[in-house]
Formats: C-alpha cells, structure tokens, sequence
C-alpha cells in the first residue's frame, strides 16, 4: 500500500477550495510531491478536483522558476487590485455637523 504525507495546506481564494501539497511514497519507495486542488461541498465534504505528480528531479527546477524576481514581482502586482479593491470597500466617509 503507497502512503501519503500532508505537507502543506493552502487556502484557496475562498472557503471551499484549497490546494494541499502531499508526500507520497510508492510500495517501492519511490517518492514524489503531488499538488492536489480540492473543493469542498456541503454534505460531501473535501474531494480532489485535478492532481499534478511532481518528481523529485522537477523540484529543484519549480523552486528555482517561483523564487526568482520576475514570478515574484509578478505575483505582488497581481494582488496589488485586488488589495485595493478590498481596500476602497472597506472606506466610509462620515458626516460632522458644521459649526456656525
């Protein structure tokens, strides 16, 4: 029987999704990181949408590509309008009496 490691689990852009980053390892030992994107249904519970195997040799070349400046600087602008956004809902403006 394979086995399976959760290493990490991930929110996901609401409630009901998430993606978990699992160590699995093989009946003959041989191990890998599977990303797996899940949802959650009401009465249902967690369930696996899609699943991508990431082989020990792929790892170093992921971690390489998400950590140089240009995915990060990417990323940053990226959330940057949705910040806002979230930012200008959260305004409100208040009304002062003037004094005479």
């Amino acid at each position: 029987m394979d086995s399976s490691q959760t290493l990490l689990t991930i929110p996901g852009c609401s409630d009901q999704q998430r993606l978990r980053v699992v160590l699995e390892t093989t009946l003959c030992g041989h191990r890998h990181i599977t990303l797996c994107q899940e949802s959650h249904q009401p009465g249902l519970g967690w369930y696996v949408q899609s699943q991508i195997p990431i082989e020990a040799s792929q790892i170093n070349d992921l971690r390489a590509v998400l950590s140089t400046r240009i995915v990060q600087r990417s990323i940053v602008e990226q959330s940057l309008p949705a910040a806002a956004e979230a930012a200008t809902e959260e305004r409100a403006i208040l009304s002062f009496p003037v004094a005479s």
